[in-house]
């Protein structure tokens, strides 16, 4: 049984970088050509050039939206550009090889109060 004719043209890798250099998405090119993503992951397991293309259009992507941050960032207002790139590119607050120390905590309260609540953590409770 003969399979379907492919839907994959040479001029999609540069058309994929085009996209993306702009900030696009992968998920959007794939819209824009009118195919399912899967049918993109696909092609980079079949064609090398396109599995090129989509490695240099991410780099591209990314940078598009760092260049944006560091406006935001010098501009004081980056929390939108922050969640973007956590969600889009895998950023973290802290590096993933970082290890994390507990922190002390100290509550103030008026001299003449006890405190209400008191809270004991030990080391296993914290999440590291």
């Amino acid at each position: 049984m003969k399979g379907r004719k492919t839907l994959y043209k040479k001029d999609y890798c540069d058309l994929l970088l085009k996209h993306m250099k702009d900030g696009n998405s992968y998920t959007s090119f794939a819209a824009r050509v009118s195919v399912h993503i899967d049918t993109l992951y696909e092609w980079e397991k079949k064609h090398s050039e396109f599995s090129e293309a989509k490695k240099e259009a991410l780099m591209h992507a990314q940078a598009f939206w760092e260049d944006i941050g560091r406006k935001m960032a010098l501009d004081g207002n980056f929390n939108a550009w922050k969640f973007n790139m956590k969600n889009r590119f895998g950023w973290r607050d802290t590096a993933p090889d970082s290890h994390v120390q507990p922190q002390e905590i100290r509550l103030a309260y008026k001299l003449d109060e006890k405190p209400k609540h008191v809270i004991q953590l030990d080391e296993d409770d914290m999440d590291l």
